[in-house]
């Protein structure tokens, strides 16, 4: 069994600060769950009569009155949790899942679905989009990431892909109009289009809508719409980062007519039409929205069991996102337990060193255990240098393994960029310099790090610990001089790896027999008390990976909110 420290109250303290971080890395792991299957509504479809929504990994469907009907987990529907679009096909409902890049038919009342189209997602995974066209038997279907429209048969054979004047860059969305004509919320090209589809692949530009206009807040980039009974475009437009979207009224001739209020705070992500009004999914307040197509008016849609579903997972998501915040806490809180338990090793790490400044009879020990020394390198076919020292270094097992990974890595690279090759029509120069820059970054990494593997070398002459790290740099010192945490060897910023149930960087015999005895009379820490060291000591790097770990924490909080 390792000893953290010469303290007590420091062993304890450390071992209470590292299970509690590892529970609040769970808590935290259980709240992000959490989040995720309670999200708001964020996918929407209708009929005349029908209202479909997805919320909180289940199907929901409602009459265009807004009572409640029925509702189907996706999991037992076999579909993944996160749909990106609904659509309906006559009395079925088309479901696409962006991260499978699937698009499955379901008959609910039979409570089934059969996959349909299964897309070449091309490794992005992000969203799509589908439209069904039955009229003319086909189905649209948008890989939003890939900047993509594609055409299928309604029973999914791939009939070709759509090509638009000026190309498209994340199509959101796509509705079918009827008469040839197709709908596409091209929204990196900052516009609306009307596409008539001749067929073969090949449109014909009818009409644009620029999301820009002076109706709004200035947000220039449409992300859904919605065609009503008469003619009209209805669009939600958000800013850079896809939030803070708001609702903008086109006419028939795609001129900006009327920005529609939906109230302070609001997260429109969805639309769809019913006779008189438009539904509207706002994902962040759990709610859905009925604007009027004639008064503009804007009404909460759904009865009282609609909301209540609604309600109780907002109450849900609520509940994830304080145990977040409380594991954050957390993870502070015992980050400053652990601080106290190297406080603690600190201090009985100096009454040890001042106990040990008796220098008595160093030299004839000295010299017992340089024979000891001698003896064991002599059992073990270790040959002492020139100064007398008997050197250990990594040992050929791991170098073999670390050879084999680098190998790996290499044939890992070659066969993605050489798939990334050929699954690409155009390569972008940014994307083959962001490949060639994580190749080069990658493999340098762990050509760097066998050569430090050759370099690492620990050893002693009886008397002294002598070690070399990753990076070259040497020391010296008696054993009093060095830091025991169990897991490296320290003397200053030099640090080797020491021998554990895992993986043994040096030979487990040889170490045992040569360097283990020497280790009796070091100073024993922790990692805890080592980094607290070094933040009072002022080391950059230290205080450097303290900032990056605290940087990320605010980012990933800030991210989901």
């Amino acid at each position: 069994m390792i000893e953290l420290s010469r303290s007590r109250k420091a062993n304890r303290l450390a071992l209470v600060a590292i299970l509690g971080i590892l529970g609040s890395v769970v808590l935290a792991w259980k709240a992000g769950e959490e989040v995720s299957v309670a999200a708001g509504p964020g996918a929407l479809a209708s009929t005349g009569e029908t209202v479909y929504f997805v919320a909180g990994g289940t199907l929901y469907v409602a009459d265009a009155g807004g009572a409640l009907q029925d509702e189907f987990p996706l999991a037992a529907l076999g579909l993944g949790r996160v749909v990106s679009q609904l659509a309906v096909i006559g009395d079925d409902l088309l479901v696409a899942d962006g991260a499978r890049g699937t698009v499955h038919r379901c008959d609910l009342a039979r409570r089934a679905c059969a996959e349909l189209v299964r897309i070449p997602m091309r490794g992005h995974g992000a969203a799509m989009a589908v439209a069904a066209a039955p009229d003319a038997d086909r189905l649209y279907v948008a890989d939003t990431s890939g900047h993509e429209l594609h055409v299928y048969s309604l029973k999914g054979k791939p009939l070709y892909r759509i090509e638009a004047e000026g190309g498209l860059k994340y199509p959101n969305e796509v509705l079918w109009l009827g008469d040839g004509r197709l709908l596409v919320v091209d929204t990196n090209h900052h516009r609306i289009v009307v596409l008539a589809d001749e067929g073969d692949g090949h449109t014909r530009l009818l009409q644009t809508m620029a999301a820009k206009n002076d109706l709004g807040r200035g947000n220039t980039w449409p992300i859904t719409a919605a065609r009503d009974g008469h003619g009209n475009t209805w669009a939600v437009v958000a800013d850079g980062l896809l939030n803070n979207g708001e609702l903008i009224l086109y006419d028939t001739e795609g001129r900006p007519q009327r920005h529609i209020e939906l109230g302070e705070g609001a997260d429109p992500v969805a639309l769809a039409p019913l006779a008189d009004s438009v539904l509207l999914a706002d994902l962040a307040n759990y709610r859905l929205l009925q604007i009027g197509v004639g008064d503009h008016r804007v009404e909460a849609f759904g009865d009282a069991a609609l909301r209540d579903v609604l309600q109780t997972l907002q109450a849900r998501h609520s509940h994830g996102l304080w145990m977040r915040y409380l594991s954050i806490g957390m993870m502070m809180l015992f980050a400053v337990l652990g601080a106290v338990a190297a406080y603690f090793d600190s201090r009985a790490r100096r009454e040890y060193a001042a106990a040990q400044r008796q220098v008595g009879a160093a030299e004839e020990g000295g010299e017992m255990e340089r024979q000891d020394v001698v003896a064991a390198a002599a059992g073990l076919a270790l040959r002492p240098d020139a100064r007398g020292i008997v050197w250990l270094g990594a040992s050929r097992r791991v170098l073999r393994w670390q050879q084999a990974v680098f190998v790996l890595s290499v044939l890992m690279f070659g066969g993605g960029t050489a798939l990334l090759l050929t699954s690409l029509e155009v390569l972008p120069a940014r994307l083959v310099a962001l490949l060639a820059g994580v190749v080069a970054l990658g493999l340098g990494l762990n050509g760097w790090l066998i050569y430090g593997m050759k370099r690492l070398r620990v050893g002693t002459d009886g008397k002294m610990l002598h070690v070399v790290d990753l990076f070259g740099r040497q020391g010296k010192g008696l054993p009093e001089a060095f830091i025991h945490t169990g897991r490296r060897l320290l003397l200053g910023r030099i640090a080797v790896p020491l021998p554990n149930s895992f993986v043994s960087m040096f030979d487990r015999k040889a170490f045992a027999a040569v360097v283990e005895p020497m280790l009796g009379r070091t100073q024993r820490s922790n990692e805890f008390a080592v980094l607290g060291r070094k933040l009072r000591q002022g080391d950059p790097l230290s205080w450097l990976g303290l900032a990056a770990v605290v940087a990320a924490l605010a980012l990933k909080v800030w991210l989901d909110l």
